[in-house]
């Protein structure tokens, strides 16, 4: 297809794209682009208004193709078809691939074709442009080819980590481990001292566990090891906020991923293979957070040499961009790993503890029966008016449980899933 249409004016450009079915949102973001590139896209690459214009999705692009003379059946508009189907999946459910039979089936009903015609065009190599094929077993499954190499890419940098001879001296560790029980108020527990101790056995080490279990106390004394040893280091989280709070309880820098790379708007970051970081060890947390991109740009940007340390809860919420590099590293089982099990926040009979495994593996959890000395309940309401009734009945008697130990106001934290709304925020709040 080719442009041959003048658009003297920019009303006429929009009467024009009214008549490809645009409605007045998208017609309004495209008015911020210039006129020759839109018209460029539109009759040269119409699928391509997915990548350019918020708010064009698959089908809308689609139908401007076909207004424009695209046929069904046409091997450019199932290449769309397939890339669609393998960006949606990851876009929309975090999946960096998924098996070549599923690709086939959801682009098939996609597009409204044949499943054989997609399977063809697959494995003629119409689109090796963007798409990457494996086999395991006796399946074959597709990626995008550049979550493919972000992924392929993190497990290159891990054999390369745990094969390097790490920069950290020994020596110097082993004898700021030995001044560490010296260094809190309280004694560490052994699981504690171990996972502290054992992140310094290899450059590439793991600590896991669920909230309560001492993550923060570990991450204090890895740092206050490396003071002690004098190694230069870096602390960083994938988010502002889980930055901060690093920050707050090691009372030393720490940085978002991000800013530690010195990333760009709009280009790249600046801190990677050719430009690495300084720091002969790193400590990550909340990296359960870090999809693969961004831990393929952290990976990239260290000396094979450093010592890497990944804190992080396993069953936390996956990233929200594509992978779960995290689980799939302690998955892999090639890197010393850490599970911490104990919890320090609640007492090994806590109904919370409880109920937290039984949530994790599956199960509803047992509520508890005595409201002045079991510390998990379930009050169960239906509708709003009555949920808003049961909450401050609770609140009425919160100060009479438990000798008074709780105050209403200050004692408690109310969570809701909304902003808007009877049970939102906004309304809870008044």
């Amino acid at each position: 297809l080719h442009c041959t249409h003048p658009f003297a004016t920019k009303n006429s450009l929009d009467i024009f794209l009214t008549d490809l079915g645009l409605r007045g949102r998208a017609r309004s973001i495209i008015g911020e682009i210039p006129k020759e590139k839109i018209l460029k896209i539109v009759f040269e690459s119409p699928y391509s208004l997915i990548e350019n214009v918020s708010g064009i999705g698959f089908r809308t692009a689609d139908e401007i193709a076909i207004r424009l003379g695209v046929k069904r059946e046409s091997i450019n508009r199932t290449i769309a078809g397939i890339e669609f189907a393998m960006s949606n999946a990851a876009q929309r459910d975090g999946h960096c691939g998924m098996p070549l039979r599923m690709l086939i089936k959801k682009t098939s009903e996609l597009l409204g074709t044949d499943e054989p015609t997609v399977e063809a065009i697959i494995h003629d190599g119409h689109a090796s442009g963007f798409l990457s094929m494996e086999s395991s077993e006796e399946e074959k499954f597709c990626f995008l080819s550049k979550l493919h190499s972000w992924e392929t890419g993190i497990l290159d940098k891990i054999k390369l980590f745990t094969k390097s001879e790490p920069a950290l001296n020994k020596s110097d560790i082993a004898k700021a481990l030995s001044k560490l029980d010296g260094e809190f108020d309280f004694p560490l527990s052994e699981t504690q001292k171990i996972a502290i101790q054992s992140s310094f056995d290899s450059n590439f080490s793991v600590i896991t566990g669920g909230p309560g279990v001492g993550k923060t106390t570990i991450i204090k004394g890895l740092v206050r090891t490396l003071k002690e040893a004098k190694i230069n280091f870096a602390l960083c989280a994938p988010t502002g906020r889980a930055a901060k709070r690093l920050g707050e309880s090691s009372e030393e820098e720490a940085l978002t991923i991000h800013r530690l790379l010195e990333f760009l708007p709009g280009s790249s970051f600046q801190k990677n293979s050719k430009n690495l970081l300084k720091q002969n060890a790193l400590i990550c947390d909340e990296s359960s957070m870090i999809d693969v991109e961004l831990m393929y740009a952290l990976f990239d940007a260290l000396d094979p040499g450093t010592t890497i340390i990944l804190i992080g809860d396993i069953d936390q919420l996956p990233p929200v961009g594509p992978g779960q590099p995290f689980r799939d590293i302690i998955n892999s089982g090639i890197v010393n790993i850490n599970y911490l099990q104990e919890n320090f926040r609640q007492n090994t009979n806590s109904g919370i503890v409880h109920a937290a495994v039984k949530v994790n593996s599956g199960h509803f959890p047992e509520v508890g029966t005595d409201i002045n000395t079991d510390d998990f309940h379930v009050i169960s309401r239906t509708g709003s008016a009555n949920i808003i009734s049961g909450v401050k009945e609770f609140l009425e008697k919160l100060p009479g449980l438990r000798g008074g130990k709780y105050n209403s106001f200050t004692d408690v934290q109310i969570l809701t899933p909304m902003n808007k709304g009877d049970l939102g925020t906004s309304n809870l709040n008044t």
